[in-house]
């Protein structure tokens, strides 16, 4: 989504200060994977959703998944660093239940849902 500013879309996690960086050991990926990862890193580069770095204290590693169409797709391995995260004090509602009650409904707007209008 080319456009969104970059504050708006941000996220900073909420690490345990007392959990240790853990660099995920690196895997060994076929041709044909290597080649879809660097497709897909291409596009979030150009896109600006990823930058490079370098000596980075947290390393995930990327797990492809061959899907029923014969495409890959691409995804990270973010456990250990789910793990070290603080847990949060308002967690998602069930999302089944969420859908569930706004069927049938034109709009649903943030506020609806904000303000438990539903």
């Amino acid at each position: 989504m080319l456009g969104i500013d970059h504050d708006f879309m941000c996220y900073c996690l909420a690490l345990d200060p007392m959990a240790k960086p853990i660099m995920q050991r690196r895997q060994k990926l076929s041709d044909e994977e290597r080649k879809v990862v660097e497709e897909e890193t291409d596009k979030l580069l150009k896109a600006n959703h990823i930058r490079k770095i370098q000596y980075p204290n947290w390393l995930a590693i990327v797990v492809m998944v061959k899907k029923a169409s014969e495409k890959w797709r691409m995804g990270v391995d973010f456990t250990d660093l789910i793990d070290a995260c603080l847990k949060d004090s308002y967690p998602l509602p069930c999302i089944n239940q969420l859908v569930d009650n706004t069927s049938g409904y034109g709009l649903l707007s943030f506020m609806d849902a904000y303000f438990e209008y539903n």
